[in-house]
């Protein structure tokens, strides 16, 4: 299928971003952050990386079904972070993921970024999709089950 990836725009993040974002993180957050998932906190990150990166979300001709947000690293200035990819889980393992890294990888090589990271709940089964794609973990917060994971571009 041939994925289709665009720009945000207005009214995105309360049709499509938050519910999907809660829906597929709030397991996570309540599990492993002290307070557990806040739609507050998910509406201040999303609103930092609206004002410092880049916000798109993808689907097919009849759908959208994911979204990805990206912005420089605040902590190492030749990195592009990755602060979410998600994906409706009737649409997951269907190869968007890896479509998806692949158009982040070609973004962080045309802005001259020399590597890529981001930070994923060990037990999340996207961490496969990760190591496969040549990321590997370079740092962990064990008492809340993440790793940080860096891919350097060639």
């Amino acid at each position: 299928m041939n994925l289709k990836i665009r720009k945000y725009k207005k009214g995105d993040y309360e049709k499509f971003i938050h519910p999907l974002e809660k829906e597929n993180m709030k397991f996570y957050m309540d599990k492993y952050i002290s307070g557990g998932w806040s739609d507050k906190l998910n509406k201040l990150g999303f609103d930092e990386n609206l004002k410092n990166g880049w916000i798109y979300l993808f689907g097919d001709d009849s759908e959208i079904f994911g979204n990805f947000r990206i912005s420089p690293d605040n902590t190492d200035n030749t990195a592009l972070y990755i602060h979410s990819i998600q994906i409706k889980k009737e649409f997951q393992n269907k190869g968007y993921g890896t479509q998806i890294l692949n158009f982040i990888e070609l973004k962080s090589k045309k802005l001259n970024f020399k590597k890529f990271r981001l930070s994923v709940f060990k037990d999340n089964p996207a961490i496969n999709l990760y190591l496969k794609f040549d990321f590997e973990i370079i740092d962990s917060t064990p008492n809340l089950n993440l790793v940080l994971m860096e891919k350097i571009l060639t």
